[in-house]
């Protein structure tokens, strides 16, 4: 008798309840032989697909088998792969949204978000699929679904060239941020800006590639403008200098005229030029007239020149600008044209005293302008010239002209007079001059003379300055030509005060002048000084010197030196800067400093005795 085989134990790989499409490894324990219930197969191991109950016979080499415990394997179908639908395009715009549906199912788990609704809304990019169940844990995937999400480029925003409300015939630019591309409504511009000429409500959308933002509305409002105004003329637009037209415009709420600038319906025009009127309604909004030009002719240049004295029985010539293409009309009132009529100068004889008149019109041939220009003439008898009587005058003086007879002067020879232009000029001639006066009633003319005799001056010379003591006298050495009398003073002093060289013997010192008189009244005179020192002062200090190289008081003579052989003199400017220093003084001092001439001016001395006595401190003059 055999003995039977261990009964097989069957272990599963996995769960024996799956899906359609899974499996599962079924295996016996270690057999001598297998055999697979239901299926025959004969290994130790098999692979299960479908439901069933599975077991396995084995044995061990004898005719005894045995029979494993029945697996229970149960295969569950797979819920339809489902499918899923979008609500819309899945590429869209941030701020946008799709919503994704799967096909009925069981149950729904949605990948990514682990929603389990059969339909979710996606805002964000990404691949959206969903799993289905059918009640039995077998679960199918629908193909992945890819939404994209743009971003939405920033909103636009618009800037005015200028005010949104304008009047029409005008524009405006709205002109957006930068983007990559642009359409504006209404309109459909696809320009960064646009030019606006009509009412409206504008925006602008603008797209990155993917996504478009809108902008905010500007509201344009386009103002109606007037009627384009009419002007008309009170008469002709071409007119001569002196006249002038009235403009009016049609009515208006307002008015303003250019050039000039005024703001009534109506201008009055009198320059040539171009005019226009701007009319402005109550919107604010204006209109131009068509440009009137005004044409205004000049009056020809009429400059009557000619004398406004005549004398009687004279003829003058009266004269206007010489034009060409005009005509030239004379009146003449108390006088007779001699020549001229007709032309731009005549010649017009005076007959009678009293007032003429003279009048020209000159006419523009081709605009019919003209001008206007009259004086009045003065009809005067002769002048009768008065020079005045002769004179007599001495050299280097004068004597005022007083001549009469008119009311013009002009005096010739002008040498030696002041002003040969007035009645009274001041005449110094040089020379004996014979002076003619021509005396005018404007040009009525005399003429006069007067001689002007010029007599010569006499010389003098009143001599060197003297140093005499107090109980000595001097003659004075005083000369000259050309002289009928001399006269010296102050007589003080003096021996004769009426010849050249008196014996002067003053106590103190004293200055003494000589004037000469020649026998045509003409005088010269000239001064000398006597010094005069005391017992109790032997030095005597001049308070002048003239140094001009004359021979005369050249050098500073200071009497008395021969007192103090050890005396020192030292002369100082006004600034205290010494100019002149000598031990002894030899009386030789001429004004200069170092070799140069010190200039005129106040000088101050020191003179020291030598003999331990006070300083004497005095000034001086330098006069050249």
């Amino acid at each position: 008798m055999n003995t039977g085989p261990s009964t097989p134990v069957v272990n599963a790989s996995g769960p024996v309840t799956f899906c359609t499409g899974d499996s599962v490894v079924l295996t016996a324990s270690a057999a001598g032989t297998y055999l697979w219930y239901p299926g025959g197969q004969t290994t130790q191991s098999i692979t299960v697909y479908n439901s069933g109950n599975f077991y396995v016979e084995t044995d061990n080499g004898t005719t005894c088998t045995a029979v494993s415990a029945q697996t229970s394997v149960t295969v569950n179908p797979v819920a339809a792969v489902p499918t899923v639908s979008a609500s819309g395009p899945v590429t869209f715009c941030t701020g946008d949204s799709v919503v994704l549906t799967a096909s009925a199912a069981g149950s729904y788990l949605w990948y990514p978000g682990g929603q389990t609704t059969q339909s979710i809304t996606v805002a964000t990019t990404g691949n959206y699929y969903v799993e289905a169940g059918n009640g039995t844990g077998c679960t199918a995937s629908s193909t992945p679904v890819s939404v994209t999400v743009n971003a939405v480029p920033a909103t636009p925003a618009i800037s005015v060239s200028g005010t949104l409300t304008f009047c029409d015939g005008d524009s405006i630019v709205l002109t957006s941020t930068a983007a990559g591309s642009y359409l504006w409504y209404p309109g459909g511009e696809t320009t960064q800006s646009i030019t606006v000429f009509t009412t409206g409500n504008y925006y602008v959308e603008t797209g990155n590639g993917s996504c478009t933002a809108q902008s905010t509305v500007q509201a344009v409002s386009v103002l109606p403008r007037p009627a384009v105004p009419v002007v008309s003329a009170s008469g002709s637009l071409v007119f001569c200098e002196g006249d002038s037209v009235v403009l009016t415009s049609s009515l208006a709420d307002s008015y303003l005229w250019n050039p000039s600038g005024e703001t009534t319906q109506s201008l009055t025009v009198d320059a040539t030029g171009t005019y226009f009127v701007e009319v402005t309604n109550a919107s604010g909004c204006t209109n131009s007239s068509t440009p009137v030009s005004v044409v205004v002719n000049p009056n020809p240049a009429v400059n009557l020149s000619g004398s406004a004295v005549a004398c009687l029985n004279t003829t003058e010539i009266y004269t206007t600008t010489n034009l060409g293409g005009v005509s030239y009309f004379w009146t003449i009132g108390n006088a007779t044209v001699i020549s001229g009529s007709g032309t731009n100068s005549v010649s017009v004889l005076f007959p009678d005293t009293g007032l003429a008149t003279v009048e020209v019109i000159v006419s523009d041939l081709s605009t019919s302008c003209f001008s206007q220009a009259d004086m009045s003439v003065l009809v005067l008898d002769a002048p009768d010239a008065y020079a005045g009587a002769d004179v007599s005058v001495c050299q280097g003086s004068g004597v005022f002209l007083n001549a009469s007879g008119g009311t013009t002067y002009s005096w010739s020879p002008q040498a030696g007079l002041s002003d040969p232009s007035v009645s009274n000029p001041f005449a110094s001639p040089v020379v004996t001059t014979s002076y003619v006066v021509e005396v005018a009633n404007g040009s009525c003319t005399d003429t006069d003379t007067i001689l002007v005799t010029v007599n010569p001056v006499p010389v003098v010379d009143a001599g060197s300055d003297v140093f005499i003591s107090d109980d000595s006298c001097a003659v004075l050495a005083g000369s000259g030509s050309g002289a009928s009398t001399i006269l010296w003073s102050p007589a003080y002093g003096l021996s004769d005060v009426s010849v050249f060289e008196p014996v002067a013997c003053p106590d103190t010192t004293t200055m003494y002048y000589i004037t000469v008189t020649s026998s045509f009244g003409c005088s010269a005179t000239d001064s000398v000084t006597v010094y005069v020192s005391s017992s109790g002062d032997e030095l005597i200090f001049p308070n002048t010197f003239t140094p001009n190289g004359d021979g005369t008081n050249d050098v500073w003579h200071i009497s008395g030196l021969e007192q103090y052989p050890g005396h020192r003199l030292t002369v100082f400017n006004r600034w205290g800067n010494q100019v002149f220093d000598a031990q002894p003084y030899e009386n030789n001092w001429d004004g200069t400093s170092l070799g140069r001439e010190l200039p005129d001016g106040t000088y101050f001395y020191v003179f020291d005795k030598g003999n331990g006595e006070e300083l004497l401190k005095g000034y001086l003059m330098i006069i050249r």
